[in-house]
């Protein structure tokens, strides 16, 4: 029976943890982490599913963004779409140049919005697509995913990593889901932190989803509105900055008047994992004459909950390859 532990509980973590249960039945399955639910980025996260990989060979992207697509388009239309958070929703993408984004032919529906559309949505000045995909709820899903890992059989475990040497001789695999906290593990310089702040609001009314080219979004989820956002790269501050706040608050209500008459909730930020391309693969690491077999799965930035499915099919296929006694690995 293998042993594999998971580095990480954030979303990336657990949907590894997840497949590898599905690929490999009779494994066992540990998740090792500091933080948990509330206190991991991927639950503050305003998702919907927009897949994209930036660096990664065509291949590889339609892959990942496929996989993931299918599988939250499948929970948004199941019977546990309100466990899971997973619903369908439409919106509207807005830049300042006619370009289509990378992820059109994955979505459910993609249609340019007219002008004279555009106009009455007081978006005339902009290019603008109308779409539809799934939204998540990642409050919900977070929970969601750690329910079904405990319900195969899963072990959790909290604590600080600080060496992957620490599991050698005790599991056969060890997955690195650790985001932004591989960079102390691995020592990659490639991995920056992409600091992110949104502001929470109630405002029920709001049923659709509309962001830009300029990262300026919002989106509804169950109980709020996300609005947001920033994405600086190599940005390590945790602390809510106000000008920021204003700054967001002013282009959303600008471009989208219903908002001022929306109640604040909450404001937050995070650190996402920024690594390009995100690393996917197999490494052996050597302890003296002992080594430790290493499947990477970090790095995926602004996208982490788009590509989560996706990038944790592979890695879980990464850790059975490694697992199989004819690896040369």
């Amino acid at each position: 029976m293998a042993r594999v532990v998971v580095i990480g509980a954030g979303v990336v973590g657990i949907s590894t943890a997840i497949n590898v249960q599905e690929l490999m039945p009779g494994s066992h399955v540990t998740i090792v982490a500091e933080y948990f639910n509330q206190d991991t980025t991927s639950v503050g996260a305003g998702a919907w599913i927009v897949p994209y990989a930036p660096g990664v060979d065509d291949s590889t992207q339609r892959r990942w963004s496929r996989s993931s697509m299918d599988h939250f388009t499948k929970l948004a239309v199941s019977e546990e779409s309100a466990e899971s958070g997973a619903s369908i929703c439409m919106g509207i993408h807005y830049g300042d140049e006619p370009k289509t984004p990378p992820y059109k032919d994955l979505m459910l529906s993609f249609d340019p919005l007219s002008k004279e559309s555009a106009e009455k949505l007081n978006l005339g000045k902009f290019y603008c697509y109308t779409y539809t995909t799934v939204v998540v709820d990642m409050g919900t899903y977070l929970y969601w995913l750690m329910a079904k890992f405990k319900a195969r059989g899963g072990a959790v475990l909290q604590r600080i990593v600080t060496s992957f040497q620490e599991f050698e001789g005790e599991y056969d695999v060890v997955v690195n889901c650790a985001g932004l906290g591989a960079k102390a593990l691995t020592g990659d310089e490639k991995l920056q932190p992409m600091r992110g702040q949104m502001i929470r609001v109630s405002a029920p009314w709001v049923k659709h989803f509309l962001h830009s080219t300029n990262s300026f979004y919002f989106l509804p989820n169950v109980d709020n509105v996300a609005i947001g956002g920033i994405k600086t790269v190599g940005d390590y501050d945790t602390s809510v900055r106000h000008e920021t706040s204003e700054h967001i608050w002013k282009n959303i209500t600008k471009i989208w008047p219903p908002f001022k008459k929306a109640k604040p909730l909450w404001e937050w930020t995070g650190l996402r994992p920024y690594r390009v391309p995100p690393r996917v693969e197999t490494e052996v690491i050597r302890y003296g004459d002992k080594s430790l077999k290493v499947v990477h799965n970090y790095g995926h930035g602004a996208t982490g909950i788009s590509l989560s499915w996706g990038t944790a099919v592979h890695a879980a296929e990464l850790v059975k390859e490694m697992c199989t006694p004819t690896s040369r690995l």
